[in-house]
């Protein structure tokens, strides 16, 4: 309780200083923050994107190359155009060639600014990013080529408290605006997410998304603007040139296949200079914090020796001295990780930042208890 007491009377007496401290130590918590989150999904990216190069060869993507006035005429004419989707698809399937294809649409904004997505899956998707489920279970073979009207739906871990586990819901479809039944058989884990690897290379999340399972055998359901974003974003496994000439006979659209394993190190480079950049500004934010800290408490000690040399007076250590600095930048730092989990609204970081923090105080604090050390001999 004194410690407690001589801390609150530091933040009462030197309220600028204080000030400055608190802000710099928030402005670094969010640093550490974003930076957590970076690491995080880099990792997570590299993970999903190793995948390719250890379990499957021969992975091609579909990049569109179609100019802008060729796909005018061909969307001229939708009912040929998705003849002609269809037909690639059925022939895909015909040659006994593996792909996936995942793509989505914007639903509607959530009461917290959220958009909510619908997200089309085909099965192969499943089995190359292999989601992990929190509650219920995951897609399996059968809910590819389901026929009872009724759709199983897997939902993004923000989306469980709207969509119960085992319970029917109207759910719509974004590329036609229709709506259908779906029962919810599972809940993903938090941040679940995939590497988007056509044209946008980046990582999606599917926290606010209702995921669909589409078969890959009867597209009928689809609409023209699903079908071009089905084939779009595929991945296609196989002989590059039995797939580059069914596409040549039946895509209504001009595509061409590029190798993924010849893609991932262009991803892999840029997910490493991401988190180099976040690290170096996050070192030297630090490095900054650290020297402003010290100077801060440089000022805040000259200010009161006199008080510190009563105290060793009176029979307090050099170590009391330590955890009364080390008391004062705990109290705000964590009330700036309280500040960061509320704006994030989460408390998923609050562990490691617990742990940054107590060995940021510990660094900061030992200047001061050095030089009252070297002051008091």
């Amino acid at each position: 309780m004194r410690i407690i007491k001589y801390t609150l009377k530091d933040i009462q007496n030197n309220k600028i200083i204080c000030t400055i401290f608190f802000v710099l130590n928030i402005a670094m918590l969010f640093l550490v923050t974003s930076l957590f989150h970076v690491i995080d999904d880099t990792m997570e990216n590299m993970h999903s994107i190793k995948t390719f190069e250890t379990d499957y060869d021969n992975a091609y993507m579909i990049v569109d190359e179609t100019t802008e006035e060729d796909f005018s005429k061909i969307s001229s004419d939708t009912d040929l155009a998705s003849k002609e989707y269809k037909q690639l698809f059925a022939e895909l399937t015909k040659a006994n060639i593996d792909y996936y294809t995942a793509f989505g649409y914007d639903i509607y904004v959530n009461n917290n600014g959220n958009n909510v997505k619908e997200q089309i899956i085909t099965e192969q998707f499943i089995n190359v990013f292999k989601f992990s489920i929190m509650q219920g279970r995951n897609f399996e073979a059968a809910d590819f080529n389901t026929n009872n009207g009724v759709l199983p739906i897997l939902i993004g871990y923000e989306l469980q408290d709207k969509y119960k586990l085992g319970k029917e819901y109207e759910f719509e479809h974004g590329g036609t605006g229709d709506t259908f039944r779906g029962k919810v058989v599972g809940i993903l884990r938090k941040n679940s997410k995939y590497y988007e690897l056509n044209g946008l290379s980046v990582s999606l999340s599917l926290d606010f998304s209702y995921i669909v399972p589409q078969s890959t055998k009867n597209m009928d359901n689809l609409s023209f603007s699903d079908l071009d974003m089905a084939e779009t974003r595929m991945v296609v496994f196989g002989d590059k040139n039995k797939i580059q000439k069914i596409f040549a006979n039946t895509s209504p659209i001009t595509v061409s296949l590029i190798s993924v394993d010849n893609w991932i190190d262009e991803i892999m480079q840029n997910q490493k200079s991401a988190l180099l950049l976040i690290g170096s500004v996050s070192i030297l934010f630090l490095v900054f914090t650290l020297f402003i800290t010290y100077i801060g408490f440089s000022r805040l000690f000259k200010k009161q020796m006199k008080e510190y040399k009563i105290h060793i007076f009176c029979g307090a250590r050099n170590f009391h001295i330590l955890i009364r600095f080390l008391s004062l930048s705990c109290l705000m730092l964590l009330i700036g990780i309280l500040v960061v989990s509320a704006f994030y609204k989460s408390v998923e970081y609050t562990g490691k930042l617990i742990i940054f923090s107590i060995c940021f105080s510990a660094v900061t604090s030992t200047y001061p208890y050095l030089v009252l050390k070297r002051e008091m001999r």
